[in-house]
């Protein structure tokens, strides 16, 4: 590769992450769940979504983290369900690759709950059942009772009551273990 070449690649990847960390924080910024964020992110959302999908191609796993972080709430409030499907799918794949399986886990749970809410049953369960699966390779006892309740209001949803029933019991023994009253 010629010098040239060498320092027009070195000038592209360094405007690329200065694109990227200037919309993050303005993303981060903005994350709060009131109106005028929403409608800061909104003025910027093709800028931010392009930022984080050039983060997601450079494989900046942490930036695409910390871009879902920001845009969770907007995104579904606002209803890009498209654009926030996306968007959790790439959070799930950095987490994953950086080894993060909590932060997968929680990035999955959203995408389940967006797919219940859509009417995409079969892909909630799915990812719910991922989630379950790393919440029980964690260990996370009072995890697994949440996702349990989840996966029984998606059988519930899907006339499957004794299949709901079981999941609820599931998930109420593991919190009534745990001490936890709510």
């Amino acid at each position: 590769m010629s010098d040239n070449a060498a320092r027009w690649q070195a000038y592209h990847r360094n405007t690329a992450d200065r694109h990227a960390r200037r919309y993050l924080a303005y993303a981060e910024a903005h994350g709060q769940p009131t109106a005028a964020d929403y409608d800061a992110l909104e003025a910027e959302r093709p800028n931010v979504l392009a930022a984080m999908d050039r983060a997601y191609r450079e494989e900046q796993w942490e930036q695409v983290r910390g871009f879902m972080r920001a845009l969770d709430e907007y995104l579904d409030v606002r209803g890009y369900w498209g654009e926030y499907r996306a968007r959790l799918d790439q959070a799930v794949r950095a987490a994953e690759t950086e080894g993060h399986r909590r932060n997968a886990a929680a990035f999955a749970s959203r995408l389940a709950e967006l797919m219940r809410k859509t009417g995409d049953l079969e892909t909630a369960h799915r990812e719910y059942q991922r989630v379950l699966d790393i919440f029980e390779e964690l260990g996370n006892r009072a995890d697994i009772a949440s996702t349990l309740h989840q996966l029984g209001v998606l059988a519930q949803d899907t006339g499957e009551y004794d299949e709901a029933r079981r999941l609820y019991r599931q998930s109420l023994a593991i919190n009534e273990e745990l001490g936890n009253r709510a």
